[in-house]
């Protein structure tokens, strides 16, 4: 299986290529004030505004550097869809950003429940770097969503 792999305090993340929509270059970002910290800014794609998420900052607390090898992964928004049901993208700001093939039986339970962090998966030892899946449709809760997308927390699909 593809995954995208990335970077975050010298230990790797990994997204399984399918899970991506697309992989676009850093781009300048609107800052949104009032939302969490990890929540970098706006920018456009195909003139629709898109939430950008630090995963630097969501996963350790220190926020990205930008550098020549840092992308955005958009990924779809798993909630429900946009304006009309077309589906929502969010942005994952990255570092060091590749593409690595793995097997996903490599994958197993990580060994330590993370209930603050659901968006951590199972964990590949088999191979170096060792691996962490990420699961973005678990990086919104309500909140979150209500604050992105300007839904009521309560509504439930």
């Amino acid at each position: 299986m593809l995954f995208i792999v990335f970077q975050v305090a010298g230990e790797s993340y990994a997204l399984g290529a399918s899970s991506v929509v697309e992989v676009m270059p850093l781009l300048r970002m609107r800052p949104m004030p009032g939302a969490p910290d990890f929540v970098c800014g706006v920018c456009v794609r195909e003139g629709l505004p898109v939430p950008v998420i630090d995963l630097s900052k969501l996963i350790c607390g220190t926020p990205s550097s930008p550098s020549i090898s840092s992308r955005i992964l958009l990924v779809k928004e798993s909630s429900g869809g946009g304006a009309g049901g077309a589906d929502r993208l969010i942005g994952l700001l990255a570092e060091r950003v590749s593409c690595e093939k793995r097997s996903e039986d490599s994958f197993q339970p990580a060994g330590v429940a993370t209930p603050g962090e659901p968006w951590l998966g199972d964990l590949s030892v088999q191979k170096r770097p060792s691996l962490q899946i990420l699961s973005p449709e678990r990086i919104l809760n309500e909140e979150l969503r209500a604050l992105l997308f300007g839904e009521n927390a309560g509504a439930g699909a």
